[in-house]
């Protein structure tokens, strides 16, 4: 009987449960058949397609028929899988002609990719269908061309870590993806808990790359920043070596041409020049200041001892490197011994402990360039140490060489000044000698203001070459010891907190514990006093230039009108025009005078800073040397040595003894008794007896002169307790 429409399967179930083409047996047994088909399909493997983006886990029932289905699917030209050299390629058996229902064909699921711990390619391959359904390992891909930038046998290269790196994340965002009803599964079906415990520790594989790449990623930042040409330490060794040369071949040069041109002029300067040249004079002194000040903190801010200060950070470099050559020992050993993990009996298990190699890899690859990164930095801190003392090196030359150019221009500076004050002073008094012997009114004030104003001028003149070429003690020889008073006491420091000290080490420690009372007493008594006095003049000067501008338009106003009353109205008004112009000139020179006050207090203070600071660290080390002084342990410590030679000790004094006992019992020994021997021992049996007698005398004595109250003692109190003992027993 034929069969209606009704009775033909239907044509969507065959390919979902993965049946092979056979007669029609009803529509019944041919769900069963399915139904079975995908029970089969929920124990079998889960593979990831190479360019697809899943979002169910791998094992899930809907991947599975989705593999299935494309397993079926004839491959395109080019796609069959590469058999293994040395195997020939067997044919695909055809599909049975007939599946029956209660033994229906098993679904074709390939197997997931993998990759060896050993091999280098940047892609994930596919196995074979066929190695899925029976359970065999998948066959290792072709190897690919090694990369130059890494050795060693299985290094992810640069190019294969970033396919592995995108590779993981779209992995990595197919297993955060939800399941959804688009899919085509219906998400209240329950899910197999193996196939979810599988998908778990697949993600949990994934994770722990995506931390190994994280690491990865810094280290491979931190190698290209020790690589960088532009922080070659060779390069800046070589370039502080340049400048170290330089510097003492400058040194070496005679210091006439090593000044300014305006310095060297030996010619008598002019009138109209010469307030020119000063300012520049000025202003290239000051520039040189300001570059000896920079470099004396350059010197102050750095280590006095590079090399010796590198010894911490080279120390802990090589404990880090230590601890990684372990880390890359145990790694190889591991890599070394596969055969100690256990064989993986199902394909999830197997694609896990692939995946897991590949992480193996990437570990093994991020201890290697941290390796070879933690032997820059070693390399780097050596030659850091090398910079640095070529640079403080070149830094004191140059300090030194700019102390002796700054002293011979401001030497240069200060005869300019001193003639120009002697000049002023000079015309000073013959101003004031014609203000003298004019009768004019108009002409003795004018010459007796020119007089003043000359003065005033000359008293501006030295406080501007003071402020300029520097007072006594100068700012920049007190900056200098201070930086070296710091020094020193770090020295020491650095050497109690080191704990070796050497014979010579407490020799100087001594030493300075017995100069820096001394050098501290000298302080205070010149330096300090003599700056003290220089602050406390200069700010009583400040204080009345200040004082002066105040009061400057009063007393102008008060001279004026006098001047005014002792002329005819006549003259009044050139009278007044002079006067303006005397008014003006002395304002002017009265701030002048101001502001080189202020520039000197401003000098003097800060040397006065020095010399403070200087002082503190002097207090400092002086209490930090007696502090620790008697701590220091100059012998060896007690150990078996120390018994050995107290061993030898205590025979020889037993020796002696015995020596001493034995001459004692022989009377041949004995010596004849001396005078002085006898008076000796019969004063020293005497002298106790009368002293305890004379202090019996002495005590009654004083019983029978005091009365009790003024006594004290056992005999005062008994005395006291015997007279209050009757009123307690009668009360």
């Amino acid at each position: 009987m034929p069969r209606s429409g009704q009775d033909r399967p239907c044509p969507r179930l065959a390919p979902r449960a993965g049946l092979a083409s056979s007669p029609p047996s009803g529509p019944r047994r041919l769900i069963a058949a399915a139904a079975f088909a995908l029970f089969l399909g929920l124990t079998g493997g889960a593979r990831s397609q190479e360019g697809e983006l899943p979002r169910l886990p791998d094992d899930h029932p809907v991947q599975v028929q989705r593999r299935a289905a494309a397993a079926r699917k004839p491959p395109a030209h080019g796609d069959e899988p590469k058999a293994k050299s040395g195997e020939r390629s067997q044919p695909t058996p055809p599909p049975p002609a007939t599946a029956p229902a209660s033994a229906p064909a098993p679904v074709v699921a390939p197997t997931p990719a993998a990759v060896p711990a050993a091999a280098a390619a940047t892609t994930v391959p596919a196995a074979p269908a066929a190695a899925a359904a029976s359970g065999a390992a998948p066959a290792s891909p072709a190897p690919a061309s090694p990369a130059p930038k890494l050795e060693g046998p299985g290094l992810v290269q640069p190019d294969e870590a970033v396919a592995l790196k995108t590779d993981l994340a779209e992995r990595l965002k197919a297993l955060a993806a939800p399941a959804d009803a688009a899919d085509g599964v219906d998400p209240k079906r329950p899910v197999d808990p193996a196939a979810k415990q599988a998908a778990k520790a697949m993600q949990d594989v994934l994770q722990e790359r995506q931390k190994r790449f994280d690491d990865y990623d810094k280290v491979v930042k931190e190698l290209k920043d020790l690589t960088n040409p532009e922080a070659d330490p060779d390069r800046k060794l070589a370039k502080a070596n340049e400048e170290l040369t330089r510097a003492k071949a400058q040194a070496a040069q005679p210091l006439q041409e090593l000044l300014p041109e305006v310095f060297t002029q030996k010619d008598e300067i002019e009138e109209t020049a010469r307030k020119q040249i000063k300012d520049q004079m000025k202003e290239a002194i000051e520039e040189r200041k300001k570059e000896v000040k920079e470099l004396q903190d350059k010197l102050e801010s750095t280590p006095s001892d590079p090399l010796k200060e590198v010894k911490g950070p080279l120390t802990a470099l090589r404990a880090e490197r230590d601890k990684i050559a372990q880390r890359l020992a145990a790694l190889k050993a591991r890599g070394d011994a596969p055969a100690a993990a256990p064989t993986a009996k199902t394909a999830a298990d197997r694609k896990i402990a692939d995946e897991k190699a590949i992480n193996f890899r990437i570990e093994s690859t991020v201890e290697t360039l941290r390796s070879q990164a933690i032997e820059l930095k070693i390399t780097r801190a050596n030659k850091s140490a090398e910079v640095a003392v070529a640079d403080r090196k070149c830094w004191v030359e140059h300090v030194r060489l700019g102390r002796i150019l700054l002293e011979k221009m401001q030497e240069r500076y200060r005869q300019l000044a001193e003639a120009d004050e002697a000049k002023l002073t000079r015309e000073a008094g013959a101003e004031q000698q014609k203000a003298e012997r004019t009768v004019d009114p108009l002409n003795r004030y004018l010459a007796g203001r020119n007089a003043e104003l000359l003065e005033l001028e000359a008293s501006a003149v030295k406080f501007e070459q003071l402020a300029t070429a520097g007072s006594t003690p100068s700012l920049e020889s007190q900056r200098t010891l201070a930086v070296r008073a710091g020094i020193s006491l770090a020295k020491i420091k650095a050497l109690l907190d080191d704990g070796s000290f050497s014979p010579s080490d407490l020799i100087l420690l001594n030493t300075d514990y017995r100069r820096i009372g001394p050098e501290r007493e000298k302080l205070r008594r010149n330096e300090l006093a003599a700056v003290e006095r220089l602050v406390r003049d200069y700010a009583n000067a400040l204080t009345s230039a200040e004082l002066e501008l105040i009061e400057d338009s009063l007393l102008d106003q008060v001279e004026r009108e006098n001047l005014l009353d002792a002329l005819p109205p006549a003259r009044h008004a050139k009278a007044e025009a002079e006067v303006a112009k005397l008014e003006v000139k002395h304002r002017a020179l009265l701030e002048r005078r101001r502001d080189a006050l202020r520039d000197l207090y401003g000098g003097v203070s800060e040397t006065l800073d020095q010399i403070n600071r200087r002082l503190d660290l002097l207090d400092e080390e002086y209490t930090f040397i007696r502090t620790h002084l008697f701590w220091i342990r100059d012998q060896d410590p007690i150990n078996l040595a120390t018994i050995g030679r107290g061993a030898g000790e205590l025979q020889r004094l037993a020796k002696v003894s015995f020596g001493l006992a034995k001459e004692t019992t022989t009377p041949k020994s004995w010596r004849r008794l001396t005078p002085e021997f006898l008076a000796a021992g019969l004063l020293a049996l005497v002298l106790p007896l009368g002293i305890f007698r004379l202090r019996g005398v002495l005590k009654q004595r004083l019983l029978h002169a005091l009365p009790p109250a003024r006594l004290h003692g056992d005999s005062a109190r008994s005395t006291v307790k015997v007279d209050m003992n009757p009123v307690v027993q009668q009360s």
